[in-house]
């Protein structure tokens, strides 16, 4: 917000001092709001660089050197164009303008120049810095690296692609398919004849493996067919369940005689 408390820097990158509407602080008290917001500053993962009304770095916090290699010894007193690549000049002093002027800038998608020479991705918000008067006397301006979102969203969209590719691979036979009466090939859709398991291969998760039905067996090779037959019956035909188990009943004793058992099947 054009009007909250934004730190303004010196050589040092500390905050030399705050704007905005709220009533004067006592001096312990304006020390000791200072450094609490020094600390927010320096804590957080985005870079927050304040600059002149020109583009010149007046403070530069840790998240920056992070995100763009520079040191707030090298950044400070420099100008905010030695991020920007060679090609897209004329985009910041359109920013510089727009904040002369009052506008603030939220989540404005860019790039920067890292360093190492590297282009990096960034959602800049960028608010202007008025002092007690209401004078604009420069801008904060907080850069998110987004290096790390666009991998995941890339990631995502490979995977997203992946799947669709295979989807397509995933084929469901819905249509009326000229067979040939005599030979059974197919035809495509394309007009071209062909073996009804190659279609039914290319266009269905299915497999083949190849054998013969018994007329075929008994048409093409009738001396074999008979003994093929009785063999492939005999190893289709369930196993032989096992004899059931005998059970003895006693008979009941005569006088005279000895007590026996016969068995008895259920």
């Amino acid at each position: 917000m054009e009007n909250a408390a934004t730190a303004l820097g010196s050589t040092n990158g500390q905050p030399t001092g705050t704007t905005g509407d709220h009533p004067p602080l006592a001096k312990g008290e304006r020390l000791h709001a200072d450094y609490h917001l020094a600390a927010i500053i320096s804590s957080a993962e985005d870079a927050i660089i304040s600059k002149n009304p020109d583009g010149t770095v007046l403070s530069w916090n840790p998240a920056a050197e992070q995100i763009f290699g520079y040191t707030a010894a090298e950044m400070i007193g420099q100008p905010i164009l030695k991020l920007v690549p060679a090609g897209l000049e004329a985009e910041e002093w359109d920013i510089l303008t727009r904040l002369r002027a009052g506008e603030r800038l939220h989540n404005f998608v860019t790039q920067r120049r890292h360093k190492s020479g590297r282009f990096i991705s960034v959602s800049l918000t960028i608010s202007p810095v008025r002092d007690e008067r209401g004078i604009i006397i420069g801008a904060s301006e907080i850069a998110r690296d987004l290096t790390e979102q666009q991998a995941a969203q890339a990631t995502q969209a490979a995977l997203i692609d992946k799947l669709q590719k295979a989807l397509a691979e995933i084929h469901t036979l819905q249509a009326l398919l000229p067979i040939c009466m005599h030979c059974k090939k197919i035809r495509d859709d394309h007009g071209f004849w062909q073996q009804l398991e190659r279609y039914l291969n290319r266009h269905a998760s299915l497999n083949f493996s190849h054998s013969i039905c018994p007329d075929c067996l008994r048409e093409h090779w009738p001396d074999q067919a008979e003994a093929t037959l009785r063999s492939m019956e005999i190893r289709m035909q369930p196993p032989t369940p096992p004899p059931p188990p005998l059970l003895f009943s006693p008979i009941p004793p005569r006088r005279g005689w000895n007590t026996c058992f016969f068995p008895k099947h259920p």
